[in-house]
Formats: structure tokens, C-alpha cells, sequence
């Protein structure tokens, strides 16, 4: 029954394209579509905004509606069932309840950081190279200087690309972006920055929907960008394969290192070396 609904919906959709448009109006309409950078407008919103995505959507692939959710500061992605690439395809009262819940849950919500939304971030780790044995060797005062020096780096590439520091960890910092490119590019000015310091910094990044709260993030995806920060060579950019999928077609290289068995985490995990684009 659902499966008639739903060719009765797209056979409508069908008369009523046919019916709006001659084909100079479609030709004209997927040429202004393509030539649209819908992540410039997306990076604008500043306010919740739900994305709702179809399991088997038949034009857009998921890949690209968790590269779009990674743009939007305040983004909720939601995958529903059904076929199609509209909400009036496929299971239109899931969507329908979806969207109403998420209305009716902005309405009513306090300030953002305070309501422990789920949305989605890039999230990335700093970690000064043996910084222990680095304050023994070189003495407080002196290794202060160091931590300083690589604080200020950190800062300053956030500062640039858009990223949010959380929180001071002690021997790095913890920061998240809103765009899982911008957050990459922060990582590779850090590594250009203190690429002639005394210590070199490891850097891990993954992506996914932590919990916010009180001005920081939990929960597993938090969790495994910091087990990905401990994988990484000092000088390096390490990345799950989440967030070298959110960077598809932009001109980084990735290394693939292969798949990764991190501590906590039952399945492996696939990680990559960043290195700049040519």
C-alpha cells in the first residue's frame, strides 16, 4: 500500500512538473542549481536548522547532507525512511512529525548551549609532544613558554577558520567546528606554525553529533576525535574517515593508514594523514 502511495506521489509530481515548466525552464532550473554554492548560504545560519534526509533518496547522496549539516553552526541531521528526494515522497507522516517536533522543541528551548542539543561538529584535539618530560628537562618556566607558544597558534587558527575553542586540556587544547574543511584547515596552520618549534603537536579531528552542554561537548564522537589525537605522530593531522568523507572534493591529500583498533571503541576505525593539497 505504501509502495502505490508513493508512485501515485511521484506520477503527481510528474503532471505537475510538466505542466509549470517548457524544457528551456528545466534547462534554466538545474543550471541555477548547479552554479549554487548552497555551503556559502548554509555557513550564514546562525540560527537551529533541521536537515532532514531520505534513506534512499534516489538524487542526493547522505555523504552530501552530512557535508552541508557540517557547515550550519547550529545543524540537526535526521535520517528517515522511504524513497524519494522530497517530504512529499516516501513516509511523509515521519517527516512531518519530525519537523513538527523539531519546532515545537526551538520554540520552547532555552539558549542553545544551555538546552544540550545533539548537532553536529567537527571536533579536534592538540597534543604537545611528551610534555611531561618536556617540563622535567626544560623546567616549569620553560615549558610554559612552549605550551604558550602553541596555545597562541591554536587560537590564532581558530580565530581564522571559525573554530571554538572548549576547553584547555593541560597539554592541548579542545576545539569544534561547524565545517569539518574548515576545521582541517585549521589543523594544517597549526602544524605550519609550529613546524620550527622546540615540540611538535599531535592533532586528531573526527566529526559527528556530541552533546553540548555547559559550554562543552560529550559523548562518543568526542570520545574517538581524542583516541584519534593519541593515534597521531607527533607534526601530524590525523582524521577518521568520517571527516576525509565531509572533505570529499576539496584539495587536501589524505594517506590512508588503514583501519585503527582504538581503545574503547569495538569496531576499528578507518584513519587518514592529511597532508596539503597540491
Amino acid at each position: 500500500m505504501q509502495e502505490d502511495a508513493t508512485e501515485l506521489q511521484v506520477a503527481n509530481m510528474k503532471r505537475l512538473l510538466r505542466g509549470s515548466l517548457d524544457h528551456g525552464g528545466v534547462a534554466a532550473f538545474y543550471g541555477a542549481v548547479q552554479s549554487y554554492d548552497v555551503t556559502a548560504a548554509a555557513r550564514q545560519l546562525t540560527q537551529p536548522t533541521l536537515l532532514v534526509h531520505r534513506r534512499e533518496c534516489i538524487v542526493h547522496p547522505l555523504r552530501a547532507s552530512q557535508q552541508l549539516a557540517a557547515t550550519v553552526e547550529q545543524a540537526q541531521l535526521r535520517v528517515v525512511g522511504g524513497r524519494g528526494s522530497g517530504p512529499w515522497e516516501g513516509n511523509v507522516e515521519e517527516a512531518a512529525t519530525l519537523i513538527e517536533g523539531f519546532l515545537d522543541t526551538v520554540d520552547a528551548a532555552e539558549p542553545i548551549r544551555n538546552a544540550a542539543p545533539s548537532t553536529f561538529r567537527t571536533l579536534l584535539f592538540t597534543d604537545l609532544e611528551s610534555s611531561t618530560a618536556l617540563t622535567q628537562s626544560l623546567g616549569d618556566a620553560k615549558a610554559q613558554e612552549i605550551l604558550r607558544g602553541h596555545n597562541d597558534a591554536v587560537r590564532a587558527a581558530l580565530q581564522t577558520h571559525g573554530g571554538e575553542e572548549v576547553k584547555h586540556t593541560g597539554d592541548g587544547i579542545f576545539a569544534a567546528f561547524g565545517s569539518a574543511v574548515s576545521a582541517v584547515e585549521a589543523s594544517l596552520q597549526i602544524q605550519r606554525d609550529l613546524a620550527g618549534a622546540e615540540v611538535r603537536v599531535r592533532i586528531g579531528l573526527n566529526a559527528g553529533e556530541p552533546i553540548a552542554e555547559d559550554g562543552d561537548y560529550f559523548g562518543s564522537a568526542v570520545q574517538l576525535a581524542a583516541r584519534v589525537c593519541d593515534r597521531a605522530e607527533p607534526g601530524q593531522v590525523l582524521v577518521s574517515n568520517v571527516v576525509k568523507e565531509l572533505c570529499s572534493g576539496k584539495l587536501f591529500q589524505f594517506a590512508d593508514q588503514g583501519e585503527a583498533t582504538l581503545k574503547g571503541f569495538p569496531e576499528p576505525v578507518r584513519l587518514f594523514v592529511v597532508g596539503e593539497g597540491e
